[in-house]
């Protein structure tokens, strides 16, 4: 596969890719006692992610984590799920996003214009994206939600990537003989 390829499930995860490519696009795999479903078909896809019935419940590895970090629409099941989601929708209707993108586009302005000035007189640079694109993403939240700037919020998101970062290292300091 050439490097300029979109196709990169191979790479980013190389067992769900083979797993799809023998058995299908829907496959069933297990996490040490856990059993998983592996689903690559766009069309079932969409219809898990738009679950309306709660028929299709979160991993418990998710469920585990509630504890840890957070407590929201992510870890929800059942009908606190479905009140939570009709709660945040309506952040995401299309009106209210026309409305955000002035914000979307000075934060984005504002990265080119960095990358631009990082460069000075080279033609070519590497650059992480990750950490930017991070930081882009706690500024675009910061403007849209409470208005400010991310430099002033840039605290607040550096403590939950690192609590984040703890709890990884926390659950895989674990060891549930048979789990790995």
């Amino acid at each position: 596969m050439p490097l300029s390829s979109h196709a990169v499930a191979a790479r980013a995860v190389p067992f769900d890719h083979a797993i799809i490519k023998q058995h299908g696009k829907v496959a069933l795999t297990w996490f040490g006692p856990e059993p998983r479903v592996v689903v690559s078909d766009p069309q079932l896809f969409r219809e898990i992610l738009s679950n309306k019935q709660g028929q299709f419940g979160k991993q418990r590895s998710i469920l585990r984590i509630e504890r840890l970090l957070a407590n929201g629409l992510t870890t929800h099941q059942g009908d606190k799920w479905v009140a939570h989601r009709r709660i945040i929708n309506h952040a995401f209707h299309l009106d209210k996003l026309k409305r955000m993108l002035p914000a979307f586009a000075a934060c984005s302005s504002e990265l080119v214009r960095r990358w631009g000035d990082s460069m000075g007189q080279s033609d070519v640079q590497e650059i992480d994206v990750w950490p930017e694109f991070q930081n882009l993403t706690g500024d675009v939240i910061s403007r849209v939600a409470f208005g400010s700037s991310f430099s002033e919020g840039r605290k607040i998101f550096q403590l939950q990537s690192e609590q984040a970062q703890n709890a990884v290292k926390m659950a895989n300091l674990m060891y549930i003989p048979g789990y790995r």
